[in-house]
């Protein structure tokens, strides 16, 4: 854990910015070239991304607000101070997800690509960028694993947000290790689906089962739904939710492919 990567007097280059910027920037360049590869230019995977982008942002602040709603009812002026940290994976990706439904919607002169093949696009970077945040997380202490012994491999001495140390298991690296492997098969795969919206909806069932299993590690505080967390209730229906329309997309193919 190295939560400074450089520091003069006056700077301070935190590991954490760094890591995020990559997984930003690689992102955007894999959008890119998605975009060139199926419409032949990019502006359109690229203008649908910068607005889900900067509607994801929002949405994941404002799910990290919700989740700490006892702090934030009595600090409401700290909940617009995003360079003070405190972001929300869930409401990123909802955020976004809505950001794109409009953007694709939304009356314009120009013919734009419908939802799906969008969405297409922008599943590899978006599968990059969850690696990137993962391994800034385990950077600087966030999104920490629970208390625990056994589990060889996957229990470390971590130290958790508050710089206690403990045998945790490894969360943040573990869920670098699985985003990095749902981009490799997102990638690999996405010349090979029958058609638009499947490369999208097998990596929703990705991100929703692997979310499913890091929330059982984790130790941070979060809110909860009954005994269950609440990251793990929205990534249970995100995994549904993918296999049901997957499904449904597949039997839409199949019928129109029958003749």
């Amino acid at each position: 854990m190295h939560p400074i990567l450089l520091r003069t007097e006056g700077f301070t280059l935190y590991t954490y910015t760094v890591l995020l910027d990559v997984g930003l920037v690689c992102g955007l360049v894999l959008t890119w070239l998605e975009g060139k590869r199926l419409w032949n230019h990019p502006h359109h995977a690229l203008d649908a991304a910068f607005y889900a982008l900067g509607a994801g942002i929002l949405g994941a602040r404002a799910g990290y607000v919700l989740a700490n709603w006892p702090y934030f009812a009595g600090h409401l002026s700290d909940a617009a101070q995003l360079w003070e940290g405190g972001l929300s994976w869930y409401g990123g990706f909802l955020g976004g997800l809505v950001a794109l439904i409009v953007y694709t919607a939304w009356p314009h002169q120009k013919p734009r690509p419908s939802f799906w093949p969008l969405a297409d696009a922008l599943t590899p970077g978006l599968m990059l960028g969850m690696a990137c945040g993962w391994l800034a997380c385990w950077m600087a202490g966030c999104a920490y694993g629970a208390p625990a012994s056994g589990w060889a491999w996957l229990v470390w001495d971590l130290p958790d947000v508050y710089g206690v140390r403990d045998l945790r298991f490894a969360t943040q690296v573990l869920g670098a290790a699985l985003s990095t492997v749902a981009f490799a098969f997102s990638w690999t795969a996405r010349r090979r689906w029958p058609g638009p919206g499947f490369s999208f909806l097998a990596g929703l069932i990705l991100m929703g089962s692997t979310g499913y299993l890091l929330e059982l590690t984790r130790g941070d505080d979060t809110l909860y739904w009954g005994s269950w967390r609440a990251g793990q209730w929205l990534s249970l229906v995100m995994a549904v939710a993918g296999a049901g329309l997957l499904a449904w997309r597949w039997v839409r193919h199949r019928r129109a492919h029958r003749y």
